[in-house]
């Protein structure tokens, strides 16, 4: 194994770099005591129902997965799970090689055999799985994996796909009123798991059909630009598009059985399944060619009714006085026949030109896994092709084109906004703002609208704050008047008054916002505010030791205080570790002024109090001297100018 070098540990696990992130933090780690590398998963305990409900499945997933290892050596072994530092933790076999995930992002779309061979090996897999009665509780229950996508696909060096994540992997019985699709990826989801909740075998299968389509076209058969829209849209059951030309009607007939719209039209189990992918592998009739389900490109081609020829009949003999008048008919027939064909025919060749060249633009695109260079070039095609047109007014073909072309546009750029919001990463440099702002130009030039000069305005605040930031807070602040649904304008707004201006207090007015507007709040926003606390803190700190205000050195400590409690919650995310080192030395400062204060006004009070007792006993030494019933002493002249005057007048009616 290749020498590594570890960024943190986790009890005896020493943590590489972070694989990823979805319900949970996954982690590329070593095992100390063995000498190997794991993936480590980690989920803090916290008491609201997300994660307890993630921490369930979790548990609940790497029981299933130690099970079916031992019955199965394709699936991932478990090494280890347990509690460590407030956290659960899995440890299991690391897996070299990619997901599909990611050789789709390279490789666009797979050759139809090879993404056929890897369903059938994740139909072999799932028909282990669906026949494995789990040990949940002492009680033998069906499993179900729930989360089958290409990210959990990985590809060996072997070119085997081994399935991976059986965190939310379910138990049908136990756990039926918990396994709703909230833990599952709805592009993946099936029509009944988004209407009930029904996570069964079948859904699994639906999940592998809607991969295996992707895997061939390259994009997953349903899109839209919110998950409500998604949902929708699978839920109608409606068909996806159309297959290119290029792949095999066998296959295509394979993938329109397993997402047919009807439950009782797709496979009964994974094992049909694989027999089917199996026949299609080996060039043999396969059972879904022979069922009549309603075709998915239905309007791939136009059926064109055939030619009638039409006979003429001979007219009456024509005489030879008016050959000449037949004549001048027929030359001008024939003039009116060219001049029609042309008004005919140019149309024609011009829509036909037309649509060859808008071919680019009439596809299917999906802008969020384009270049900006891309998606610029296809823009040029627009922008020229409307030019070519502009004679034809409000009848240009290309009018046909601005309402998908618009929607790719803001797809894209969204999709940069929310990788962004969705994402624990704290750096602004790792998104393609430039790439956002672009779309939302173009698609405002389109058709403009409020919202998207809002976002545009987002995309160019964060653009200037990795400049210089100047202007970044009119802009944000812009994008919150026009856009005032997202929350995203309040999450940069924010991060302005913790890291710009030094205002935790507004910080804290702007995340409330964001939290309003149904944005919660990550590790990403409470490293935020525990930095402008702890900013605020030394501040206050540094101040104390030019003036000595107490009231400085008590703010510095209350703020010291709030930091701690944003920080620990989230140690080893960022740069969290290395803040909770520094806080810990400068509340040792703050605790060292505390101490010396108090130090110092106990001996102002030991002094102030020696002070009193030194008065009270030189006033009684004053007084004896005097000689009272004959002691010796000085006489009654003296007596009167040391005694007080009640004492004086007291002695005088005494004598």
């Amino acid at each position: 194994m290749p020498a590594v070098a570890p960024t943190k540990q986790f009890g005896r696990y020493q943590i590489i770099r972070k694989l990823g992130r979805s319900m949970t933090d996954v982690y590329l780690a070593v095992d100390d005591s063995r000498q190997r590398r794991v993936v480590l998963k980690i989920i803090e305990h916290s008491h609201d129902p997300v994660t307890q409900t993630i921490l369930e499945a979790e548990k609940r997933g790497a029981a299933i997965q130690r099970q079916l290892h031992s019955i199965d050596p394709r699936i991932l072994e478990v090494y280890e799970c347990g509690e460590q530092d407030n956290c659960f933790f899995v440890a299991m076999e690391y897996c070299e090689g990619r997901s599909l995930a990611d050789i789709l992002q390279t490789d666009r779309r797979l050759d139809p055999a090879r993404a056929a061979r890897y369903a059938a090996e994740v139909c072999s897999q799932l028909t282990t799985l669906h026949s494995f009665q789990a040990e949940i509780d002492g009680r033998k229950r069906a499993a179900v994996h729930g989360d089958i996508k290409p990210a959990n696909i990985q590809i060996d060096p072997q070119d085997r796909p081994r399935l991976l994540d059986f965190g939310i992997a379910k138990t049908i019985t136990a756990t039926h009123h918990l396994t709703g699709h909230n833990l599952g990826s709805p592009s993946y989801c099936s029509p009944e798991r988004l209407k009930n909740a029904q996570v069964d075998a079948h859904a699994d299968l639906w999940a592998l059909g809607v991969t295996l389509y992707e895997l061939v076209t390259g994009q997953p058969p349903y899109q839209a630009q919110t998950t409500r829209k998604l949902e929708n849209l699978i839920q109608s059951r409606r068909p996806p598009r159309a297959f290119p030309p290029d792949c095999p009607p066998r296959l295509k007939a394979i993938i329109g059985k397993a997402l047919a719209a009807d439950l009782g039209h797709r496979y009964p189990d994974a094992a049909a399944f694989e027999k089917d992918l199996n026949a299609f592998l080996e060039n043999r009739r396969t059972v879904a060619e022979s069922e009549r389900l309603q075709a998915w490109d239905s309007n791939a081609t136009i059926e064109r009714p055939g030619l009638k020829i039409v006979g003429v009949r001979t007219g009456r003999r024509i005489k030879m006085a008016s050959a000449l008048h037949q004549i001048n008919h027929m030359v001008w027939a024939l003039a009116a026949g060219l001049l029609a064909g042309l008004l005919i025919l140019m149309p024609i060749a011009f829509l036909i030109r037309f649509w060859m060249n808008s071919a680019p633009l009439r596809a299917a695109q999906d802008y969020t896994q384009r270049s900006l260079a891309d998606i610029s070039g296809e823009w040029q095609l627009f922008k020229d092709l409307e030019h070519q047109n502009a004679f034809l007014g409000g009848l240009s073909p290309v009018s046909k084109l601005v309402q998908p072309l618009r929607a790719r546009l803001i797809a894209a750029a969204d999709d940069v906004i929310a990788q962004y919001r969705n994402s624990s990463n704290a750096a602004i440099d790792r998104v393609d703002w430039g790439k956002a702002q672009v779309c939302l130009r173009r698609a405002q030039e389109l058709q403009p609208s409020a919202e998207l000069a809002g976002k545009e305005a987002l995309c160019s605040g964060y653009l200037r704050l990795l400049r210089n930031g100047d202007g970044a807070k009119a802009d944000f602040e812009r994008a919150a008047n026009l856009a005032p649904r997202l929350p995203d304008p309040y999450l940069a707004l924010g991060r302005m008054d913790i890291y710009t201006l030094h205002n935790v207090g507004e910080a804290l007015a702007q995340f409330q916002e964001a939290e309003h507007l149904g944005y919660r709040l990550g590790p990403r926003e409470n490293e935020q505010i525990a930095d402008g606390y702890f900013w605020r803190a030394e501040q206050e700190l540094r101040e104390f030791t030019h003036g000595f205000n107490t009231r400085l050195l008590q703010a510095a400590a209350r703020d010291f205080d709030r930091a701690q409690q944003r920080y620990e919650p989230i140690a080893g995310y960022s740069k969290v570790s290395d803040s909770l080192a520094r806080l810990d030395r400068d509340e040792d400062i703050e605790a060292q002024w505390e101490a010396r204060l108090q130090k110092q006004a106990a001996e102002r009070a030991r002094a102030k109090r020696h002070s009193t007792s030194k008065h009270r006993h030189q006033s009684l030494r004053q007084v004896q001297p005097v000689a009272l019933h004959g002691q010796p002493g000085r006489t009654g002249v003296s007596l009167s100018r040391s005694m007080p005057s009640q004492l004086r007048c007291s002695h005088a009616r005494n004598s």
